[in-house]
């Protein structure tokens, strides 16, 4: 019976040893690279919505310095996603970190706190 490559679907050489899923190492090392490329992407998706929410937090930030604080609705009409953060502190009030700034929502106005956190790319 012989072996098919999973790439190329030639058959793999007997001089390969019985537990080769490659006719070569050409194409292991093709599988690899697309299998890298793909966890990449997988990885680069969240941090450009990170990256999105990050520099609305940017531009309103001058407000906030201002002492104008946004409300929750407010910040949704900007196309900001509540939904995803890198992280969390707790630091009297719970934290949400994108990239560069973080924010926190008063329960009881409703009002967004934002912070510079000053973190590295």
């Amino acid at each position: 019976m012989s072996r098919k490559c999973l790439r190329c679907k030639a058959e793999i050489p007997k001089t390969r040893k019985r537990s080769a899923k490659y006719c070569s190492n050409v194409c292991a090392y093709e599988v690899k690279k697309d299998r890298s490329n793909q966890v990449y992407h997988r990885h680069k998706e969240p941090y450009k919505e990170l990256k999105r929410n990050d520099d609305i937090l940017s531009r309103i930030y001058p407000f906030k310095q201002a002492g104008t604080l946004l409300s929750f609705e407010e910040l949704g009409k900007l196309g900001f996603n509540f939904g995803i953060s890198s992280k969390e502190l707790h630091k009297g009030k719970t934290w949400k970190v994108l990239v560069h700034y973080g924010y926190t929502i008063d329960t009881e106005t409703q009002k967004i706190d934002i912070c510079y956190m000053g973190l590295a790319k």
